[in-house]
């Protein structure tokens, strides 16, 4: 199931990826989606969506990881591996982030669409790059990996957690189009992108637990023969 998701998720993102480059008509649309969104503007909207939007920072991001990692290394388990899954999610989506938007180098949507400053990063240019969105691309994976962490062994703490991390990113999605620091498009790029690592981090975990539980199966007595 995770090998589907995130091919699935890899191949929405590269098909918007090229759409992108080659400015196709589905991208064509992208500023007629910011200037219905900004129209619909109000006073405490935009105060819930400067709020939210910081639930994809690097910095808020970083402290959800050091917390819940800590949470688990200071259980009665002392188990270090989630951490490390958190930190995989977080560095792995913005290092992907950061190698995708001067490759691709969209600009975002002009200055009069802005409410906070546009942050995208980009190796080769002075100019933040839009595509794809790393609030997006960051929240996705960190709070998709928070929510298979702390959901694990139970239905209800699962539905509950899978809940939470899909009204997040949704809200941190729409906060980017919302304050005009993004187009739709790099929206549902860092949508993709973002499921498509924390597939990619779940299914190496999976992997490397399966063969940790073979190497602990006690071996047969007629094989040690």
């Amino acid at each position: 199931m995770t090998v589907v998701a995130g091919a699935i998720c890899g191949s929405v993102f590269a098909a918007v990826t090229q759409d992108v480059l080659a400015n196709d008509r589905s991208v064509l649309v992208d500023p007629g989606i910011s200037r219905s969104v900004i129209g619909y503007r109000t006073g405490w909207v935009t105060s819930l969506m400067r709020a939210t939007t910081r639930l994809g920072s690097t910095l808020v991001l970083a402290t959800i990881v050091l917390a819940i990692g800590s949470y688990f290394l200071a259980g009665k388990r002392r188990d270090w591996r989630p951490g490390l899954l958190l930190v995989c999610s977080l560095a792995g989506a913005n290092a992907l982030c950061r190698v995708v938007k001067p490759l691709v180098g969209r600009s975002g949507p002009p200055d009069p669409f802005h409410l906070v400053t546009a942050t995208g990063s980009s190796f080769t240019s002075e100019h933040p790059t839009a595509f794809p969105s790393g609030h997006v691309t960051a929240a996705v994976a960190v709070w998709g990996m928070v929510a298979i962490l702390l959901g694990s062994g139970s239905q209800r703490r699962a539905v509950s957690a899978w809940f939470g991390a899909a009204i997040v990113v949704l809200l941190v999605g729409g906060s980017r189009v919302y304050l005009g620091v993004h187009w739709w498009t790099d929206v549902v790029g860092g949508y993709a992108l973002g499921g498509f690592w924390l597939c990619l981090v779940v299914s190496v975990m999976l992997v490397l637990r399966d063969q940790r539980t073979v190497a602990q199966r006690p071996v047969p007595a007629d094989a040690r023969d």
